[in-house]
């Protein structure tokens, strides 16, 4: 009689190293727009322009006061920024935040990429990729645009 080959226990609950990494990108994935989010919010708050302004690293109480906000908002200001920090558009000294080579592409001197940033996290154009999955199932020739449009061209 022939011994059965072993069988590996994989608990159902605890997704195998591949399988992990799988789970990750797609959440991460899924998550992503948290990120364009964050940099929009920082284009529409200026913060490139607030800290260069100021001359020198800028702590987070001052760029709050810059904005302005309401102080008990300063704590998500600086979980925004901390996000930022950890996307490598600003960097965060003790002394308070600078701007990154990324940062300064921001301002509205220069490329202004910040207008770039605004217009693809624009709601009229988030709206027609809210749209794809019926676009590539209905059989008409239209576009994204047109079917978010009615029927307008580009």
């Amino acid at each position: 009689m022939r011994a059965a080959a072993p069988r590996l226990l994989v608990h159902p609950q605890v997704p195998s190293v591949p399988r992990q990494m799988d789970l990750t990108r797609i959440q991460n994935l899924n998550l992503s727009y948290i990120s364009t989010f964050a940099l929009r919010c920082a284009v529409d708050l200026d913060i490139s322009g607030r800290i260069q302004a100021y001359g020198r690293p800028m702590p987070l109480n001052e760029l709050a006061r810059s904005i302005p906000i309401p102080p008990e908002k300063d704590s998500m200001l600086g979980r925004l920024m901390a996000l930022l920090v950890y996307q490598g558009i600003f960097v965060q000294s003790e002394a308070g935040y600078q701007l990154t080579p990324a940062s300064e592409l921001l301002q509205t001197e220069g490329t202004n990429m910040g207008a770039n940033v605004r217009l693809v996290t624009d709601e009229e154009v988030l709206k027609i990729w809210g749209r794809l999955s019926e676009v590539l199932k209905e059989s008409s020739e239209r576009s994204l645009f047109e079917k978010v449009f009615d029927g307008k061209k580009l």
